[in-house]
């Protein structure tokens, strides 16, 4: 077995189209990935107020959830190679298939969004619910 290869990244990869394309990819997967969660949670607090369904919502939750990450790493997987979630970045990384420079951009990019959900997307589109 051969051993791995890690890659560091250079600078050049940093200013190339396809990385902005890519780390643009990984934020925008993410902002709906993070307002279909949220948003499934909001609605159904909304529609039925409060625990009226006891634990059917967490499973509703987890359906919306399942859905919308299946979603974006099918549409996502020709562009970034479909990793949404930052431990599945992490793990792109130990396993040597992308350099290192590449993966901090995208987790920068994931972490805006999962870190400042509030802030980024869910405070102008539910006005203060």
């Amino acid at each position: 077995m051969s051993p791995r290869r890690y890659a560091i990244g250079t600078a050049n990869e940093a200013t190339h189209r396809d990385f902005a394309c890519t780390t643009l990819s990984e934020y925008l997967s993410a902002s709906v990935f993070v307002f279909v969660v949220e948003g499934s949670v909001l609605a159904l607090k909304k529609a039925y107020g409060g625990d009226v369904l006891g634990a059917m919502t967490n499973v509703l939750v987890v359906i919306a959830t399942t859905l919308a990450l299946f979603v974006l790493v099918s549409s996502n997987l020709n562009i970034s190679s479909g990793h949404i979630k930052p431990a599945i970045t992490f793990g792109t990384l130990v396993t040597g298939r992308v350099s290192l420079v590449r993966e901090l951009y995208h987790w920068v990019a994931q972490l805006i969004i999962f870190l400042f959900p509030r802030v980024s997307l869910l405070r102008p589109t539910t006005v203060g619910m």
